[in-house]
């Protein structure tokens, strides 16, 4: 499970769910007589939040540079500060950080964020988080690889109210999702039934009369309990079942819903600014992708803006101080790179909606934004939205979404609405 990429886990990632062994010892020589002991027979080693204020995060160094082999997981429960911390525990070995869910999204973002450009995994731990399943969506929005479900050693552990969170949890979203707080070898079948990818046990290692044979018995529990998941029997299935329509119908309504969540609100913003900001907007795209953003133009043109559609033989030439906005999933397609080029030879700024942020067109844009849809032609679809769709239609219909939704978001910026719109909607028809 080395991670050579940037790419989040994806939903079919794991044949099996894994065995995190918490390491809540208070030094480093504790730390190692428990690991070696129990080795190999776990998949993720957690120096735990106990360890790491203790010895501090050369806890963390010591640990991998120990056991390579192995997944590494600060808990560090980070709380503030997220793209310093999450930094500081990257660089000395970690391969999995934890994140409050109950912190800022700030917090959160900044802990993401290094994440990526370190190619490593967030896992947000949600105890004390009122309200779990919805706090769980929009953490997975947010980019967030791995949800826990903890219960609290304070606070004691009720197991069955731990399940249900568990699948509630996974019923909302599609990443993958962990559990802890009391976990033993007779509650983790249950654990594996209500939906758990990531099933986290210290004590009942740590302190059995025989860590390694505990371990192992659990690791042999998880792959023969594995097939009894509910959620991993409809995975399993999802692609074979002939479904009806109206399962059909909502089955590709959630799939835009999931990738629209998805899309990085900054990035809307900027592209918004550049609207704003330009002098005239320029529209262009190919095949379906067409139709979006033409009923995109339409609307600025209702707002008052002097907009033009690329290839309407009424469009200008293009110059400094425009802006070009392209909609095309691969980022690409020949005519509308040869375009791009073009238009940033003659000064005109260049915006991207896409897939693919690593393009062509999407390494000259000044704004991208990227919808996590997949495309046969996208050669950088990273995290995509599983689609029931074929090709490139699950982006074509989020992107039109995208540009329906920041249609409003214009209007709220300037004051307008439906009414100051119509009396611009075309009246020879």
């Amino acid at each position: 499970m080395n991670r050579t990429c940037d790419c989040t886990f994806s939903k079919d990632s794991l044949t099996r769910p894994l065995l995190q062994l918490a390491v809540d010892t208070e030094t480093i020589d504790d730390a190692h007589a428990l690991v070696d002991a129990v080795y190999p027979h776990f998949d993720i080693v957690e120096i735990g939040t106990p360890l790491i204020i203790a010895e501090g995060v050369r806890a963390v160094k010591a640990i991998k540079d120990r056991w390579p082999d192995k997944l590494c997981l600060a808990d560090a429960k980070i709380m503030d500060a997220g793209s310093m911390e999450a930094d500081i525990a990257f660089r000395d070995g970690a391969d999995i950080v934890t994140v409050l869910g109950c912190a800022d999204d700030s917090t959160i973002a900044g802990v993401v964020e290094a994440a990526r450009n370190s190619g490593k995994w967030v896992m947000a731990d949600l105890i004390n988080c009122a309200d779990i399943a919805g706090r769980a969506r929009q953490l997975e929005t947010m980019g967030v690889d791995i949800l826990c479900v903890h219960a609290a050693v304070d606070t004691g552990s009720d197991a069955q109210g731990l399940f249900r969170e568990l699948a509630e949890v996974g019923d909302s979203v599609d990443c993958h999702v962990a559990i802890a707080g009391g976990i033993s070898e007779k509650t983790l079948p249950d654990a594996v039934f209500a939906g758990a990818d990531i099933v986290v046990v210290g004590s009942a290692i740590s302190r059995a009369h025989q860590p390694a044979e505990a371990a192992a018995s659990m690791l042999s529990a998880l792959a023969e309990s594995a097939p009894t998941s509910p959620r991993r029997r409809e995975q399993g299935r999802a692609r074979d079942a002939v479904q009806s329509p109206v399962e059909i119908i909502g089955a590709v309504s959630k799939e835009i819903g999931r990738c629209t969540e998805r899309i990085d609100t900054q990035s809307v913003v900027r592209l918004l600014d550049e609207i704003d900001d330009a002098r005239r907007v320029f529209v262009a795209a190919a095949g379906r992708s067409g139709f979006g953003v033409r009923g995109f133009a339409m609307r600025l043109m209702h707002m008052g803006r002097d907009v033009h559609v690329v290839g309407d033989v009424t469009t200008p030439s293009i110059a400094a101080g425009d802006l070009l906005l392209i909609g095309s999933g691969s980022g690409s397609t020949g005519s509308l790179v040869n375009m791009a080029n073009k238009a940033r030879s003659l000064g005109a700024r260049i915006a991207l909606v896409t897939i693919d942020p690593c393009s062509p067109i999407g390494e000259i844009a000044d704004a991208v934004v990227t919808i996590p849809a997949p495309s046969p032609k996208a050669r950088n679809a990273m995290d995509a939205v599983e689609t029931v769709q074929p090709m490139g239609s699950l982006f074509e219909q989020s992107m039109s979404v995208l540009l329906d939704s920041m249609v409003v978001m214009l209007m709220q910026r300037h004051g307008l609405n439906s009414e100051d719109m119509f009396k611009r909607h075309a009246n020879l028809e």
